[in-house]
């Protein structure tokens, strides 16, 4: 199983005064179809893209074959973010290609 591993860095004096608890917020491979529909939800929500422009479950199923790592960010049973990376020619080495959260989360 490969392994996703994401860390989040407290990137602003906003998010320094006012963090989100830790306790609540998760990391989960995105392993699951309705996963993977989650994503395409949030990449409409966080970046605005129209139903043509996400990168749809058929895609990620494929890329998550191939060693692609797909994980969506969950405040309590809320999908709140998402990250998709895939290999590249190099070994041991993915290629970030989403990373996003919420507005509502962002800055935090």
């Amino acid at each position: 199983m490969l392994d996703c591993r994401i860390l989040i860095y407290p990137l602003t004096l906003e998010s320094f005064l006012n963090p989100i608890n830790p306790m609540t917020l998760q990391i989960r491979e995105a392993t699951e179809t309705n996963d993977l529909l989650i994503t395409e939800s949030l990449e409409r929500q966080i970046w605005g893209y129209s139903d043509d422009a996400v990168v749809g479950k058929e895609m990620l199923i494929a890329l998550r074959f191939e060693g692609a790592c797909v994980a969506l960010a969950w405040d309590h049973d809320t999908p709140i973010g998402l990250v998709m990376s895939f290999p590249t020619r190099e070994a041991h080495t993915q290629h970030s290609h989403m990373a996003g959260v919420l507005p509502a989360y962002q800055g935090k």
